[in-house]
């Protein structure tokens, strides 16, 4: 029989938290006293699905529900490896405990807009990463200072093995390695919770199954790697027999998991107000390391009202950078456009059909900060538009891809991933990560008070800089850049075919860098022309 209580033979209290989409969670002594510290408080500011909100309205649960929800699901799983008959290795109250606290702190570490702001934009270090803040919010702050009041040093040493520890060589060398995957693995608590939670909020309701998770056990101490020793896994066979019915389920969570990174991950306007929200950041001067703990205690409105208006940063305790008059102004501005959802045009989209074979050199050559700003105004000034009118969102090309890397204990009492073992009998997770590498697509925005001709000189420009026509928006007239300028100005000029074919053979000529720079060449050339014949 499972235990119920983690913490038996303490007189601890309990209390159970009523949240959507879960139900009841019952929470016991040192997790009640976690969730009223103000570090773990301030979650309940930061929506779990960041600027998604300016799409799907309904998308405004926050961490704080998700980080409950992940805890009720870790105690599923506990039950079910407890309950299993082939498990061998016993889940005992530390490891109990150690998987609890950690799903209920695995998302303490991030802030506002985290992974807009970390992952996709790369202005901060990623929340798992970023030791720093780890450090503040959780090992040096009133969190920290209750778990080793509460359970002690040693617990708390094991604790922080467990948070701190992913590659599957250092996870073999913890005392309970189980516990890593029932937190951070493909099908764990996080996306347990965060699946079918998400889609409600989107206004996409599913039914989960979840008789999968009995079919869930503890890798033996005698596996023949260590890495795979005492690692949660699904039985998937059953004296040899392949049992599809439980894979069904699993790829069923997955698919569900597609669902969202297709329709609400990769929205459009989702990826507008991103990044919009970046730009602000970047002019306001709170985006870099030095102030990294700028970020700690705010909440999501919070962090726009400060790159809004300088009176709150200041009360706030936010130290922004010092910055010119301009983008001071184009800060507020993205970030007043944010919050009103006034969002920008995409003005040139390539998808992953066109771009496939560039994704990586794509990545490769925008990923930083000042090289993206740099191919934002560069478009921008083709378009005869002020710095900040044109913004880029180039994402990493494995961008939200979860490969399925949970574990499976074959009769024979091997052990595979779920892709090796779906590779042999359905194929199904490998389609799943077909589908989602194609879902890739990168795409200009455009200032929504910008003109027709500039969406198109946008457009245009893009083409030429990536070599693939635009998709979704209205391409371009003619194909390049400096026939839209030919175009958009021949009735002004009586500019002819004739004309053009002059200005074509001319292919070393310097055009400048914006319109005006252009139709001054063509002016030119094509007076040169009239002079020659």
């Amino acid at each position: 029989m499972a235990r119920q209580n983690p913490y038996d033979g303490d007189d601890f209290d309990q209390k159970i938290f009523t949240i959507p989409v879960t139900g009841g969670v019952r929470l016991w002594g040192p997790e009640l006293d976690v969730v009223s510290c103000p570090e773990f408080q301030r979650l309940a500011g930061i929506k779990q699905l960041g600027t998604a909100d300016a799409v799907f309205r309904g998308a405004v649960h926050t961490r704080f529900e998700h980080s409950l929800g992940a805890l009720h699901e870790a105690e599923r799983l506990i039950r079910a490896l407890q309950n299993n008959p082939s498990t061998t290795v016993e889940v005992n109250a530390r490891a109990h405990q150690l998987a609890r606290m950690a799903a209920l702190l695995h998302d303490v570490t991030h802030i506002p807009f985290g992974h807009s702001l970390e992952d996709e934009f790369r202005l901060l270090i990623r929340h798992d990463e970023n030791w720093g803040r780890r450090q503040r919010i959780l090992y040096d702050s009133s969190i920290g200072q209750t778990l080793r009041a509460r359970l002690g040093s040693d617990w708390f040493t094991e604790f922080q093995a467990v948070v701190e520890t992913s590659e599957d060589a250092a996870v073999a060398d913890l005392p309970h390695p189980f516990v890593s995957d029932i937190v951070g693995n493909t099908v764990c608590a996080d996306m347990l919770d965060y699946v079918p939670r998400d889609l409600r909020a989107c206004g996409m309701p599913v039914s989960i199954g979840d008789r999968f998770l009995d079919f869930f056990t503890i890798t033996p101490e005698t596996a023949l790697a260590k890495k795979d020793r005492q690692r949660m896994a699904l039985n998937l066979d059953k004296r040899g027999m392949p049992r599809p019915d439980v894979e069904s389920e699993v790829i069923k969570l997955l698919s569900h998991r597609y669902e969202l990174v297709e329709r609400v991950y990769f929205h459009h306007a989702k990826n507008s107000a991103s990044v919009m929200l970046a730009r602000a950041v970047s002019e306001a001067g709170i985006g870099t390391g030095a102030s990294d703990a700028h970020f700690d205690g705010l909440s999501d409105e919070m962090l726009l009202l400060a790159i809004e208006d300088a009176r709150i940063a200041r009360a706030l305790g936010v130290k922004l950078q010092r910055r010119t008059r301009a983008q001071r102004t184009l800060a507020g501005e993205l970030a007043q456009r944010v919050r009103h959802r006034a969002l920008y045009k995409i003005g040139y989209l390539g998808v992953h059909d066109d771009l496939a074979d560039q994704a990586d050199a794509l990545w490769d050559a925008y990923k930083d900060p000042a090289a993206r700003l740099a191919l934002e105004d560069k478009l921008a000034d083709a378009a005869g538009l002020s710095p900040g009118k044109v913004l880029a969102h180039v994402p990493p090309p494995k961008m939200l891809l979860k490969l399925a890397e949970v574990r499976v204990l074959t009769h024979r009492r091997r052990v595979v991933t779920l892709e090796e073992w779906d590779r042999l009998h359905s194929g199904r997770a490998t389609a799943l990560n077909d589908a989602h590498r194609r879902l890739w697509r990168m795409a200009m925005y455009v200032h929504p008070e910008a003109s027709d001709d500039q969406r198109r000189l946008v457009c245009a420009a893009s083409e030429d800089e990536f070599g693939v026509p635009s998709r979704y928006v209205k391409p371009a007239r003619s194909g390049t850049y400096l026939r839209e300028v030919f175009d958009q100005h021949s009735g002004r000029y009586g500019w002819t075919s004739e004309d053009w074919r002059f200005v074509e053979e001319q292919a070393a000529l310097d055009f400048g860098h914006g319109p005006d720079d252009a139709v001054a060449a063509l002016q030119t050339l094509i007076g040169l022309r009239e002079k020659l014949s």
